[in-house]
């Protein structure tokens, strides 16, 4: 498998095709086809409860936490397959 490959894997739950295939410049069907062939999946921000913000802001204190699962296929355990996000509040402030 190629380093590609890995990335895709491993970024394409949290980022999806579009972003990937930008950053790797590659075509978005080569993405898709990819994650498809290894059992990943992709999950847009609205469907998180909580649902995540579009754009994420610098943050001074935590007052929200989100976990996020992955489904990953190549994780060995929960632990590994779990991203955080911290919040300061549920407004998105500019500074």
């Amino acid at each position: 498998m190629s380093e590609d490959s890995y990335y895709i894997i491993d970024n394409y739950p949290l980022f999806g095709g579009s972003a990937l295939a930008k950053k790797l410049n590659i075509p978005f069907r080569r993405v898709q086809y990819i994650a498809r062939e290894n059992g990943v999946k992709y999950k847009p921000v609205d469907k998180y409860n909580p649902p995540l913000p579009r754009a994420l802001t610098c943050y001074d204190m935590v007052k929200r936490v989100s976990l996020l699962d992955r489904d990953s296929p190549l994780s060995k355990d929960a632990v590994e397959d779990c991203v955080i996000i911290f919040y300061d509040s549920l407004d998105q402030v500019h500074r």
